[in-house]
């Protein structure tokens, strides 16, 4: 009996031992329950950097990684850490050009179950000193503009090209066919431009580069337009080969301002122009006098026009004048055709020590000169000069410009046209 009542024991001990074994398989294989919403309530840091990595945390979210997919601008941003409450992913190193910042949607999806979206503000670094940002560019490029530290222009017959991203991407657009032969680019603000065409004026509304030039135009400039400054994104002033000065806006009205007193010689031939601002120009151009072919300037002060052959010019400037820089209304610095560089200020006209074949002065005390493969720079007015940068053989300089403390060179070689870019 007493073997019986043990053996009987045994037999419900195994009994339940199998149900609660049974019972605990069962409840192992029972599937998750339905996985809610994710919420994403912050990201941190506020504005991240590519290749980096980004918290996003909320509620709902994850407890590993694997159901886990992060989109910022529907690209994968590969998640490292999951939790229900923070998710951490890398940056994608493609969504910004180095030195830029954007704001891009981002969003979460665990299994089936998509997220809300919060936008992400992103930035890249960008390296310091001298550095090519684009090569490959069309060749025969003339001229740049920077409008803004990050909006370039450069012009090409009737084209022009433009990059919203300091010089990285670049795209262009041309004048819908009519002629325009290159000799004139400005852009207020980096939003709206004015090139020369046709003896008229093409105000483009080029959005950052990346859009097609509206033309508008008008009746009343004679000669090819070789000098443009812009006020506002729809006026602007304008000068002709033939010395005359207009003031222009994109409903295509010209209004004259003035006119050269050399307008009937008809070997005269202004070529470049540069200003403060409305009331204060320089330009320059030659003329035949007395079968010599003499430079002659045209200036505005505070409004008032002045022209002459000999304006307080070293004698043996040259006719010709390969770029001229008027960083405030009572300084203006020119290079001529042999390369010698001159300082205009109130009390006279010095020739500098440095040659020049381009200029840049974003002040009056502070410039870069690029001669013979060397960029030099100033800080003193352009009384000395130091190295800053040697370009590689068959690097060609055409122009020096900039914006914000950036500057922007504009070259070609044997692969095509470049921007090499300084940043401090």
């Amino acid at each position: 009996m007493k073997l019986q009542l043990i053996a009987s024991r045994k037999l419900i001990l195994l009994a339940s031992t199998l149900v609660f074994a049974a019972c605990s398989k069962d409840k192992k294989n029972d599937p998750l329950p339905p996985q809610n919403t994710p919420v994403i309530t912050s990201t941190a840091p506020a504005t991240a950097i590519v290749g980096a990595s980004l918290t996003i945390s909320g509620t709902d979210l994850s407890w590993s990684t694997a159901p886990v997919r992060v989109t910022i601008n529907s690209a994968d941003c590969p998640v490292t850490a999951a939790s229900p409450s923070s998710i951490t992913c890398t940056l994608p190193t493609e969504l910004v050009s180095p030195g830029g910042v954007a704001t891009f949607p981002l969003q979460v999806k665990v299994g089936s179950q998509l997220s809300n979206t919060v936008q992400q503000s992103v930035s890249a670094t960008e390296q310091s000193g001298w550095f090519y940002v684009k090569t490959g560019l069309a060749t025969g490029l003339n001229k740049i503009v920077v409008p803004d530290p990050r909006i370039l222009y450069a012009q090409k017959s009737r084209f022009i090209y433009g990059s919203a991203d300091g010089g990285y991407a670049w795209a262009g657009a041309s004048d819908n066919g009519i002629l325009g032969l290159g000799s004139a680019l400005a852009s207020y603000d980096g939003t709206t431009t004015m090139s020369d065409f046709a003896r008229q004026i093409a105000f483009g509304s080029q959005n950052h580069g990346l859009g097609n030039i509206s033309i508008r135009g008008g009746d009343g400039a004679n000669g090819v337009i070789n000098g443009i400054f812009m006020n506002s994104p729809t006026t602007g002033l304008v000068m002709t080969d033939k010395g005359e000065f207009f003031t222009v806006n994109s409903a295509g009205t010209y209004q004259s301002e003035y006119v050269s007193t050399y307008s009937g010689n008809n070997t005269l031939g202004y070529r470049i122009m540069a200003a403060a601002d409305m009331n204060n120009l320089v330009a320059t151009g030659y003329v035949q006098v007395a079968g010599t072919a003499t430079p002659i300037i045209i200036r505005k002060r505070n409004g008032v026009y002045s022209e002459s052959i000999n304006f307080n010019l070293i004698s043996n400037l040259q006719t010709q004048v390969k770029d001229i820089q008027m960083p405030d209304a009572n300084t203006y610095y020119i290079t001529d055709a042999s390369n010698k560089l001159y300082k205009y200020i109130p009390g006279g006209t010095v020739l500098e020590n440095q040659r020049a074949s381009t200029i840049y002065f974003p002040t009056a005390m502070e410039g870069y000169a690029a001669y013979n493969g060397v960029i030099y720079h100033t800080t003193d007015g352009a009384d000395n000069w130091q190295p800053v940068h040697t370009m590689p053989a068959g690097d060609n300089i055409t122009s020096i410009r900039g914006k914000g403390g950036l500057v922007y060179v504009l070259g070609e070689n044997a692969s095509g046209g470049f921007i090499l870019k300084y940043k401090p």
